[in-house]
């Protein structure tokens, strides 16, 4: 049986198929669209097949050589048709994002956000912007790195997502992976929460342990404050 679909899966698919679009827009092959970005032909290939999502300065870069709208490569509304101003509908720069609960006193010093932000893209009430904390993550999200997750209230996690994760007891909040558990050793625990990172442990579904939200971006490194 095949793994379902993640909503990171589902993310990474669809700017893969956009930025085919793009590249057959102008006739060109994987080798030259490659060579136009001065990329190997492997990396073109990972983001079409949904295998890798590119960083959004690899959006900016194909927007700006292939002349489309960053808007449509980031959100899917619009047409991969050449544009003479790439960012000129992403200039609206979606709605301004909440804050994380437990990062609302942060600021833009070591590594931290300035808040409240905007995002060159659509979001809604229900999302947030956070950083991540730690290196559990790594190499997928790095420590510093921002984030936007939805609430868990207003969406289903499944297996594979990137979730956090609160700690009742000691307030703490987790970045880590949604894996399935099926142990018959182990009654009452459906889930545990996976690092990538070998420093940190797998942690067990418990009374003790609340899902909050679904990361549906990632990889972000640069995000403008709100003036």
């Amino acid at each position: 049986m095949a793994e379902p679909e993640t909503l990171a899966d589902r993310l990474k698919r669809g700017v893969g198929e956009r930025i085919k679009k793009v590249r057959e827009r102008d006739g060109l092959n994987q080798k030259e669209f490659a060579e136009k970005l001065g990329i190997r032909n492997a990396t073109v290939s990972n983001w079409e097949t949904g295998k890798v999502f590119p960083h959004y300065e690899q959006l900016i870069e194909i927007s700006i050589k292939m002349g489309c709208a960053f808007y449509y490569l980031v959100s899917g509304q619009g047409s991969p048709a050449r544009v003479k101003t790439p960012f000129e509908v992403a200039s609206i720069e979606g709605v301004p994002l909440k804050v994380a609960p437990w990062q609302q006193r942060e600021t833009q010093r070591g590594g931290r956000l300035e808040f409240p932000v905007v995002m060159p893209f659509p979001t809604d009430e229900h999302d947030y912007v956070c950083v991540a904390e730690d290196k559990a993550m790594e190499p997928y999200i790095l420590q510093g790195d921002i984030l936007v997750y939805r609430d868990i209230a207003h969406d289903s996690p499944t297996p594979g997502d990137f979730v956090w994760a609160r700690v009742k007891s000691t307030g703490r909040h987790l970045l880590r992976r949604l894996r399935e558990v099926s142990d018959r050793a182990r009654p009452g625990v459906d889930w545990e929460l996976l690092p990538l990172h070998s420093d940190f442990v797998v942690v067990e579904q418990s009374p003790d342990i609340e899902l909050v939200g679904i990361v549906s971006v990632f990889g972000l490194r640069k995000l403008r404050p709100m003036t």
